[in-house]
């Protein structure tokens, strides 16, 4: 039985994350996979991102939409929901993913963050 995610943002990789994933499977030096192992290796990463990405957003979302936040992810709601929500509620959200991602990147190639 194949293991089942939770994503936050999508059930299935965005095209500009999937680039980044493929670029880091690269970057490591992992381009002799079979197409199944790349793909269950890029479905790894992206249910690991992803749950970097929402530690980044929670550190930075204001106090007082914590219990909205939850109460979204509760509910499940729509991916483009809760991302325009944290769009509203945090000015630097691209920022703060960017970091995410360079810090994502940075621990698994085994690089100082800097």
């Amino acid at each position: 039985m194949a293991e089942t995610f939770h994503f936050l943002f999508m059930p299935t990789i965005p095209i500009e994350i999937q680039n980044f994933l493929e670029d880091l499977l690269e970057d490591a030096e992992l381009t002799n996979l079979t197409p199944e192992v790349k793909e269950q290796m890029l479905l790894d990463l992206y249910a690991r991102l992803d749950s970097k990405l929402i530690s980044a957003a929670l550190m930075d979302l204001p106090a007082e939409y914590l219990e909205e936040f939850n109460q979204m992810l509760a509910r499940k709601d729509e991916p483009d929901k809760i991302n325009a929500f944290l769009q509203d509620k945090i000015p630097n959200l691209k920022i703060v993913f960017g970091k995410a991602m360079l810090d994502f990147r940075n621990s698994y190639l085994g690089l100082s963050s800097k």
